[in-house]
C-alpha cells in the first residue's frame, strides 16, 4: 500500500488498474479526498463525502484480488478491471466483486461505473 502513497499525493495513476488499486489503498486508509477526486463528475453525489466516511466505519478492508483487466493502459483513454475486495463487517467477512469502467480525461484516470 506504499506505493499508492505517490498517488494519493498527487501522482497520476498510469494505468486503470494503477487508479483501481490505489482507490482500494484510499479505502484502507480512509482517504476521503483521493477517493473523492478520483471518481469521473457523472458519479458525484450530493451525500459522497459522507457516504464514503460512514463505509469507513462500518468495513475494515483486508485482501484486494484482480480478476481480469481489459485494455486501461498508458495509450488508451478507457479501460475495465474486474476485481473481488475482501473486508469485514461487524464480525463477519464479506466479499464486494465489480467490474468497473474508467475513464481517461487528458493526464487522469477517474473511476467512472459499474459495468453490469
Amino acid at each position: 500500500m506504499n506505493c499508492c502513497g505517490v498517488y494519493h499525493g498527487g501522482v497520476f495513476p498510469e494505468t486503470a488498474e494503477q487508479l483501481m488499486r490505489s482507490r482500494y489503498c484510499a479505502f484502507v486508509k480512509q482517504n476521503v479526498d483521493y477517493l473523492l477526486r478520483t471518481q469521473h463528475q457523472n458519479l458525484s453525489g450530493p451525500n459522497d463525502r459522507q457516504e464514503i466516511l460512514e463505509t469507513f466505519q462500518a468495513c475494515q478492508w483486508l485482501e484486494l484480488k484482480v480478476l481480469s483487466k481489459n485494455k486501461g493502459e498508458k495509450q488508451d483513454s478507457e479501460g475495465e478491471v474486474e476485481f473481488l475486495a475482501t473486508y469485514a463487517n461487524e464480525g463477519q467477512i464479506f466479499e464486494h466483486r465489480e467490474k468497473s469502467h474508467f475513464k481517461k480525461m487528458g493526464p487522469q484516470w477517474l473511476y467512472h461505473s459499474i459495468i453490469e
